[in-house]
């Protein structure tokens, strides 16, 4: 018997789909980090709050979303109540920028994720993320989403001058702000 199959029978005895996980979380939080899909559905079919941040990880939908599980995952949180602007510290947005998964972005934003959302403490916009890791694409997506304070970081200076310092200068060029000259 797999680990999966085992989950799934406590599960179907009764067991509290919010079980706290030590410091990994709740089931759904480590399911989501083990990329166990079943689990996952399973889970959610018997009630997991996807919202519960109790573990080192962030919520469900920022695990989904940094970890790059399939859009339907994220489509399967939503669904369940995830809130896409959590009340303690959200970046699903900027995660998934951050790891360069496109399609999350797509399925965050058609859901109403507020593209300028930032997590107080937190100065990285999802655009500032994709912009300095050399995500173009995503720029793309999100410049014309994004107010000029989206590609500013506090400590850090300009999104720009991060791509320029990576020699992204596809997305200098991007943002409007020079070229490699």
């Amino acid at each position: 018997m797999g680990h999966e199959h085992i989950a799934i029978l406590l599960l179907d005895r009764a067991a509290d789909p919010d079980t706290h996980c030590g410091g990994y979380g709740s089931a759904l939080q480590v399911a989501l980090m083990l990329d166990s899909a079943p689990v996952v559905h399973h889970l959610v079919e018997k009630g997991a709050n996807p919202n519960l941040n109790s573990g080192q990880y962030g919520t469900a939908l920022q695990i989904a979303a940094e970890r790059g599980n399939v859009e339907a995952t994220v489509d399967l949180l939503l669904r369940a109540g995830a809130y896409l602007q959590p009340r303690e510290c959200g970046m699903a947005l900027e995660l998934a920028a951050y790891s360069g998964n496109q399609g999350m972005i797509r399925t965050l934003l058609e859901n109403g994720l507020d593209v300028d959302s930032s997590c107080r403490g937190h100065y990285e916009t999802a655009l500032w993320m994709a912009a300095s890791q050399g995500h173009a694409g995503i720029v793309r997506l999100l410049l014309p989403r994004a107010p000029a304070s989206g590609i500013s970081n506090h400590f850090l200076g300009l999104a720009s001058e991060w791509a320029a310092k990576r020699r992204h200068y596809d997305i200098v060029t991007l943002l409007g702000l020079g070229s490699k000259e």
